[in-house]
């Protein structure tokens, strides 16, 4: 736009749409003309939209980590998360249930020279423990009862992978102990286990917590070929300490869930092989061994009534009488009296005897 454009614009020569044409020089655009009622009504909501943000301001500016009044010092910003700890899930409450009490007789001690652990007696004279605790062994396996019965047994079957072994008693086991039933399902996040074992000090200990991971693997050694494999384990919350390898654990039912092998002090976590239902299979159809089963009860003892501490005073002189009359009466029986003759008949035959005799005396005189 020239001088004198400019000039006549500024004089208001010039109309709105030929200063706007010559203040930018574009294609004519036709503006259709705007009724009254609606640029009332944009002008309306453009007052009622100011209106509401100068009142947002004044009541305050809230975002997802709270309210900040006007004039007042800035949010602070929310700190950085760190690491999120595990959730150990809250263990059992209360005393193991009744059908983990009744497992107390089959859970056993393991010893093989200077190794030793602990073991589950799974009945049919089976006990399942670690391979680790006989691994080194060089002489006889002895396993250990509540009640300090001892029987020796052989080692049956290993798995290095697992971590797990299979014992025969040579003996029979104790009447009380009746041996766990196997659990073969799977274990699942939050369920209740208790972990058995004898610990350092060789007295049975049962720590009650519930699982908190599954399938985790950890590298284990197989000295037999030197080869080193993954171990598939299960995790839960509890104590375990040198000595509970080979323990159980425990399900609410009473059945042995896994075997434990080890443990962290530091997260309060014991370890253990789960799924043994495969191993024991394998392990029985290759040395044809039923598989394991607890034992039958044994018979009920009958035990004698107890008399009452304060027996009623009966009155027993009728029954005695009468069981003297019944003596008095076998010993007549025993014991006839002899029967006494007659005065009568004692003359009689004592009239035939002189009548024969004298007939006898003339008879003979006569002669």
């Amino acid at each position: 736009m020239n001088r004198a454009t400019r000039v006549e614009v500024e004089n208001g020569k010039w109309g709105l749409r030929r200063a706007a044409a010559a203040m930018f020089p574009f294609p004519a655009v036709r503006v259709p003309k705007l009724r009254f009622a609606r640029v009332s009504g944009v002008l309306v909501v453009a007052v009622a939209l100011l209106l509401i943000i100068d009142a947002g301001d004044a009541l305050g500016q809230c975002g997802p980590w709270g309210c900040k009044l006007p004039g007042s010092a800035p949010v602070a910003e929310p700190p950085m998360a760190g690491p999120v700890a595990p959730l150990v899930p809250v263990p059992p409450r209360g005393d193991p249930p009744a059908a983990v009490k009744q497992c107390y007789y089959s859970l056993v001690r393991i010893k093989c020279g200077a190794w030793g652990g602990s073991g589950t007696y799974l009945g049919n004279r089976l006990v399942l423990t670690c391979e680790h605790v006989v691994r080194n062994a060089q002489q006889s396996v002895y396993v250990t009862f509540p009640g300090d019965q001892m029987v020796e047994a052989a080692v049956l079957a290993t798995d290095y992978a697992s971590d797990v072994a299979l014992l025969e008693l040579k003996g029979g086991s104790p009447p009380q102990a009746r041996g766990v039933p196997i659990e073969e399902g799977e274990p699942s996040l939050g369920q209740a286990v208790y972990s058995a074992g004898y610990g350092k000090s060789g007295t049975l200990a049962i720590s009650a917590g519930r699982v908190s991971k599954l399938d985790q693997y950890t590298i284990s050694y197989d000295p037999t070929n030197g080869v080193r494999r993954q171990r598939r384990t299960t995790e839960a919350s509890g104590l375990s300490e040198p000595g509970d390898s080979g323990g159980a654990w425990l399900t609410d039912d009473g059945k042995l869930l896994g075997v434990v092998w080890g443990g962290r002090q530091q997260d309060l976590s014991v370890s253990a092989t789960t799924g043994l239902g495969a191993f024991l299979r394998d392990a029985c159809d290759r040395w044809r061994r039923p598989f394991p089963r607890p034992d039958n009860p044994p018979p009920p003892a009958v035990t004698p009534p107890v008399p009452p501490a304060n027996p009623p005073k009966v009155d027993l002189s009728p029954i005695e009488n009468r069981l003297a009359d019944i003596d008095r009466r076998l010993a007549t029986l025993e014991n006839p009296p002899k029967e006494k003759g007659s005065p009568l008949l004692g003359w009689l035959a004592a009239l035939v005897g002189v009548v024969a005799g004298g007939f006898l005396f003339f008879k003979t005189n006569d002669a």
